[in-house]
């Protein structure tokens, strides 16, 4: 399908990059003085206005694929508006339409978790330890094609780039072996094992992700750690909880202010981490507003409990089917003749897993 291959080619291209180029030096100056909002810089992505063309140029058919893959164009000519225009107001209603926000019992149910007693985390393994230790699970997983590497001017400690296949770990940043271990299940488990079964389905659709995917997907990387028994660890529920609280309160504060708020309930660090994630995207962080991704997190996850809660024998098959939200489950039986039984699974499926 014409389309299909279009869209694949923009979204190979393209990378969503909201993450600050200046945040350790900002993070200096805000150190120094805490009423100090960061001026954000960003990387220039020069070529924006020519993957909005050729986005405007991809016509889908009226099939069931050809609307998915309409409606997928849509949100990234949205994530390219987001780069282009980094005011408060355009970048808040975007990333909002894009993700949505957190509801009133979402964040009383995070409030809630953030008064879990800390864990002590010894973090004693540097970026190149972690980078030995990925590069090892990756051949243990049987992701022989995929590499890690280390990155600057990363808001997250880790990441994946799915399109092409790259493990990014966060120069200069310390970890303990639980997180690591942790990052094994995230990244390779929940985010390369979806991309690998996208990649063995007939439409490119799958890589590219279906629209409004994201949610699952990491909604089902923080529940497959908890099922191995690493969100039992409060500090790993706190974060979650605390990127819900973020947001929350980054749509009406300046990052001064969310940032005190945090640090009522996390360590400097912490409180530091969870406010750039939840400003990012803005150039002068003093206004009201920012970038609601970091909610899904904790929304997926409570979503996919309850989703596999009442499909207990085909629905984690039908989540890893590919880059699909669980919204879309019942449409891929209308496509069952065409999809691709899953071969990467999770470990703790033990009966189908690698």
């Amino acid at each position: 399908m014409e389309a299909d291959n279009k869209l694949f080619d923009v979204w190979k291209q393209f990378d969503f990059n909201i993450d600050p180029i200046n945040a350790e030096s900002e993070k200096g100056k805000f150190l120094k003085n805490k009423d100090y909002n960061p001026e954000f810089d960003y990387q220039k992505e020069g070529k924006l206005n020519q993957f909005k063309k050729d986005l405007l140029n991809i016509h889908p058919d009226d099939s069931l694929i050809g609307k998915l893959i309409k409606e997928r164009r849509d949100i990234m000519l949205k994530k390219i508006e987001m780069l282009l225009t980094r005011k408060a107001e355009n970048l808040t209603a975007n990333s909002i339409e894009l993700f949505g926000k957190p509801d009133k019992k979402l964040v009383s149910f995070a409030l809630e978790e953030i008064k879990l007693p800390d864990d002590l985390e010894i973090k004693n393994l540097s970026d190149n330890d972690v980078r030995k230790i990925i590069s090892r699970a990756l051949s243990e997983n049987k992701l022989s094609n995929w590499n890690v590497q280390i990155k600057e001017d990363m808001s997250a400690t880790a990441k994946v780039n799915t399109a092409e296949r790259i493990v990014y770990i966060k120069r200069g940043e310390k970890f303990s072996t639980a997180g690591v271990e942790r990052l094994i299940v995230h990244e390779l488990q929940s985010h390369a094992f979806r991309m690998e079964n996208s990649i063995r389905q007939k439409y490119k659709i799958f890589q590219v992700g279906f629209p409004n995917y994201l949610e699952t997907e990491e909604g089902l990387a923080a529940f497959n750690e908890e099922m191995v028994g690493y969100l039992l660890h409060n500090r790993i529920r706190r974060i979650y909880a605390g990127r819900v609280i973020a947001v929350n309160l980054a749509l009406e504060k300046s990052f001064s202010e969310v940032f005190a708020e945090l640090s009522n309930h996390f360590p400097e660090e912490d409180a530091w981490t969870l406010t750039v994630r939840a400003k990012r995207g803005l150039i002068d962080t003093s206004e009201q507003g920012g970038f609601t991704k970091d909610y899904l997190y904790l929304n997926g996850k409570l979503k996919i409990k309850a989703f596999l809660k009442k499909n207990k024998d085909e629905g984690l098959l039908s989540i890893y089917a590919g880059r699909i939200s669980i919204n879309h489950v019942k449409l891929l039986n209308h496509l069952s003749d065409e999809i691709v039984r899953p071969l990467f699974l999770p470990k703790y499926n033990s009966e189908n897993s690698q």
